[in-house]
């Protein structure tokens, strides 16, 4: 270290002196210097060179200080800026995760819509089979006759008849018979309609040529 190297210089600089004090005693008083000053003089002169040197090195800390103190305001404003970053980054992802998480919401209230509706229909359907079922299983029975004059009257009158157009429309083979007699009264009604148009054309041309003939 400098101070170090100073000291060292200023010792050896003061046993200098002793050893000069020394050989110079045998010399007339008029040629001794002064040796007090001499020695204040070169104490004040390393005095200076150490406060000197000490202004320097405080200087060089100073320096170094400020630029520790920049270089890690620079590096908390680099952290500052990473960690906004960061943040805003989060910040995005949470919005994104909050639509995601709301789609999602809804998606499955949908499906639990849709899910009590496919079931409402399925007991529905469930009910329809189980009726044709039933009516499969149970067929159509023939009233029976009432006990009481009174319910005779309906009895031949409603009960009878409804029996019936019942069986007769659940009948296998009078559907075809009826499908039958339609198609037969569909060629029917369309022959009749061809033969009442040529006819029709027939007449038409007969008239033309009467009315020509009477031109003439």
């Amino acid at each position: 270290m400098k101070e170090d190297i100073i000291a060292a210089n200023l010792s050896s600089m003061r046993q200098s002196i002793e050893e000069l004090k020394k050989n110079n005693t045998s010399q007339s008083s008029k040629n001794v210097p002064n040796w007090s000053e001499l020695e204040n003089k070169i104490a004040q002169t390393a005095a200076n060179e150490v406060r000197i040197l000490l202004e320097k090195r405080q200087q060089k800390f100073k320096e170094e200080e400020e630029k520790r103190k920049a270089e890690t305001e620079e590096y908390e404003n680099s952290i500052s800026e990473i960690y906004e970053e960061q943040i805003n980054k989060l910040k995005k992802i949470s919005i994104y995760w909050d639509k995601v998480y709301h789609n999602f919401y809804l998606a499955n209230k949908e499906r639990e819509k849709e899910k009590t509706a496919i079931e409402k229909i399925e007991v529905q359907l469930t009910a329809i089979n189980d009726h044709i079922q039933n009516s499969l299983q149970h067929p159509y029975e023939f009233p029976v006759m009432p006990h009481t004059p009174k319910g005779l009257i309906s009895y031949i009158l409603v009960d009878i008849p409804c029996y019936c157009v019942k069986r007769i429309w659940h009948s296998k083979h009078i559907r075809n018979l009826l499908l039958i007699i339609l198609i037969c009264l569909w060629t029917i009604f369309m022959g009749l309609t061809g033969f009442i148009i040529r006819d029709n054309v027939a007449l038409h041309e007969r008239m033309q040529l009467i009315e020509l003939q009477w031109r003439k």
